[in-house]
């Protein structure tokens, strides 16, 4: 005779969760309050690349495309009944990779504006953007869009400008 205890809650170490493509996640593991869980199973299917192992309830794998932020149900069972969690899954966007400029090489003129200097890359979209050392008198980069843009104020001798561009998954740099 076996006798099982009724399951009272699930929890997930990692809820919400955001992972990155390509990148192996830890193993997210489940705890189970009241009984033992004999069997998992999550609904709808977990994005690309991830398992749900039935026997343990423990999530892992390499997320292989970016996904939205979406709810997944887990369900833990035994003989006396079952309970759910909602897990929260995003898949990140790629890292930024092999950025570029409109205009890598500009020269610019005292008092003239600019045209938008507008950045591209080949990875996933960048969300943040930095510059150093500083750009000249009366040019800026936006933090969000990595547009530079202004009215050089004053003739400065050539330099080389670092730009980062990165997002929750890495960064890449020009």
């Amino acid at each position: 005779v076996t006798i099982y205890t009724p399951l009272t809650s699930i929890t997930y170490g990692v809820n919400p969760a955001v992972y990155c493509p390509a990148s192996a996640i830890a193993a997210n593991n489940p705890t189970v309050s009241g009984g033992t869980a004999t069997l998992y199973a999550v609904s709808p299917a977990l994005p690309a690349g991830l398992v749900l192992n039935t026997a343990t309830g423990v999530i892992t794998g390499t997320p292989t495309t970016a996904t939205l932020a979406a709810d997944y149900t887990v369900t833990a069972s035994n003989t006396c009944g079952a309970v759910t969690v909602p897990l929260n899954i995003t898949i990140s966007p790629a890292a930024p990779a092999a950025l570029t400029y409109s205009n890598n090489a500009p020269t610019y003129c005292v008092g003239t504006a600019i045209a938008n200097n507008i950045p591209s890359n080949g990875g996933g979209a960048a969300t943040a953007y930095s510059v150093s050392p500083a750009l000249p008198a009366g040019l800026s980069i936006d933090g969000v869009t990595g547009i530079i843009s202004g009215t050089p104020t004053a003739v400065t001798a050539s330099n080389t400008y670092t730009v980062t561009a990165a997002n929750s998954c890495g960064s890449t740099t020009k």
